[in-house]
């Protein structure tokens, strides 16, 4: 008679280093640091060049609009990049429904964010220029937001390399369209295009980066699926509202009261002084997915994190 067969013992399973966690997390931290230097510096070297090559009116234009489209965020974000970044961390099996899905309700939303723009430039009596230089900072505003989409798939999977590297690449895209735009004599319009193509060209190459190092997805879209996402995001829409809300309105107000000009002055040198947000910017962005996952798997590691 053969022996009853017994089932093998499970391998035990190997806990990462005493340290080691912290230790990603310190090197996540650092590399959002360094990114968040280098954008906010080049968005400062950028904001002096300009504010030079266009004078305080120009530039108090282009920076009102901004401002001004900044405002409409809520509608194409929706807060799903955090949430995106909560949920995916905690299981990774989310990125193609979160990613399809999310990209369908997010052209809806576009549209919708591009529609309401249009009408209030109407309703506050735009003229033409304002009014055309307003609707391409809101196509801009709208390609970022889904830059940020895009790249919190990364953040959820700790890959903080390509966040940084694809942020950066961004920003030199907006350097380098400047100097061609100032050098061919362009205006404030063609400066915003020139974001916008840019901007564009890292979505494109932000999804195609998901593609080959997330693993492909399947797209497929879910209307029940987009209805409970969207739910969801609510809570983080409303928190990304009064902080856009808190930055930009500044701008917006002052060239209500005292025009571009006043406005351009002031937006110079705020641009400057926000250059120094890159601390916090890294700290959270790297804590974010790391207390996400220990929320999940490990309590203990959780409140060591905190």
């Amino acid at each position: 008679m053969e022996a009853p067969m017994v089932p093998e013992a499970p391998l035990p399973t190997r806990k990462p280093p005493k340290g080691a966690r912290g230790a990603k997390i310190a090197k996540h931290s650092g590399i959002l640091m360094v990114m968040g230097l280098g954008v906010r510096g080049l968005d400062a070297l950028v904001s002096i060049i300009l504010a030079r090559y266009l004078a305080p009116q120009g530039f108090g234009l282009m920076a009102f609009a901004l401002s001004y489209t900044n405002l409409f965020s809520l509608l194409p974000g929706l807060g799903m990049g955090t949430l995106v970044t909560r949920d995916v961390a905690q299981d990774p099996s989310k990125l193609g429904p979160y990613l399809s899905n999310g990209l369908a309700a997010k052209t809806l939303l576009a549209g919708l964010t591009l529609l309401v723009v249009w009408i209030a430039t109407i309703v506050l009596r735009f003229d033409p220029t304002k009014q055309t230089v307003v609707m391409w900072a809101a196509v801009l505003m709208v390609c970022e937001n889904n830059v940020r989409f895009a790249l919190s798939f990364f953040q959820a999977s700790q890959r903080m390399t390509t966040v940084a590297l694809t942020n950066i690449g961004v920003r030199v895209g907006w350097l380098v369209g400047s100097f061609v735009v100032i050098g061919l004599h362009g205006g404030v319009k063609d400066l915003v295009i020139i974001r916008v193509l840019a901007t564009a060209l890292g979505l494109l190459l932000s999804l195609a980066l998901i593609q080959s190092r997330l693993g492909r997805v399947r797209w497929t879209v879910e209307p029940a699926f987009i209805g409970r996402l969207v739910k969801a995001a609510i809570p983080f829409a409303l928190f990304r509202l009064f902080g856009q809300v808190y930055t930009d309105i500044d701008t917006v107000m002052l060239s209500a009261m005292r025009g571009d000009a006043s406005a351009g002055l002031y937006a110079a040198g705020n641009k400057i002084a926000r250059v120094f947000g890159f601390v916090k910017q890294g700290f959270a962005g790297a804590f974010l997915p790391a207390l996400s996952k220990f929320s999940k798997d490990s309590k203990p590691q959780l409140a060591r994190a905190v």
